[in-house]
C-alpha cells in the first residue's frame, strides 16, 4: 500500500457487477425529449390564455404574467416528462437504486442550493451597498469593444 493513499473511501461508484446494461437509446431519450419537448412548449404555452394568473397565498396573493415565465415553464416541463420517461420505460432498475441514491442525491441538491441562495444573498448586499451604483456609472462610460 502507498503511504498516504486511503483504501476506505466515501462516494466511490459500486463496483459493476456482471448484468445487462440498458439499452443506450434510453441514454439519449432523456436528452432528446428534452429538446423537442422545450420547442413544443415554447409554442403551446404562450397560446395559453394571456391574462396573467394570481395565485392566492395567505396574507397576500401573487400575480404571475404568463408571457414573462415561458422559458421557465419550457424548460421545467420537458425536464418533468424526460424524467418520467426514463421512470416509465426502465422502472424496475429505476426503483431498485433509488432508496440507494436518494440521500447523497439530496446531500448535493442541498449544497448547490445553499451555494446559490449564499451567491444571491451576497450579491443583494453589494447592490445594495451607496459606492455600487457608482461603480456601475463608471463602468458604464467605458467603451465596449463590439
Amino acid at each position: 500500500m502507498l503511504v498516504g493513499l486511503e483504501t476506505n473511501l466515501l462516494n466511490e461508484p459500486v463496483p459493476f457487477e456482471e448484468e445487462p446494461l440498458p439499452n443506450p437509446w434510453m441514454a439519449i431519450l432523456p436528452l432528446a425529449l428534452v429538446g423537442e419537448l422545450n420547442k413544443v412548449f415554447t409554442t403551446l404555452i404562450p397560446q395559453i390564455d394571456g391574462k396573467p394568473v394570481t395565485v392566492p397565498l395567505p396574507g397576500h396573493p401573487v400575480t404571475v404574467e404568463i408571457p414573462s415565465i415561458v422559458a421557465i415553464w419550457t424548460v421545467e416541463g420537458a425536464v418533468i416528462v424526460s424524467v418520467l420517461s426514463v421512470i416509465a420505460f426502465d422502472y424496475k432498475r429505476v426503483m431498485v437504486r433509488f432508496a440507494e441514491n436518494r440521500n447523497p442525491a439530496s446531500a448535493g441538491a442541498l449544497l448547490a442550493s445553499m451555494n446559490k441562495a449564499s451567491e444571491y444573498g451576497f450579491s443583494g448586499i453589494i447592490a445594495a451597498l451607496p459606492g455600487f451604483s457608482t461603480a456601475v456609472d463608471d463602468l458604464k462610460v467605458i467603451p465596449s469593444p463590439w
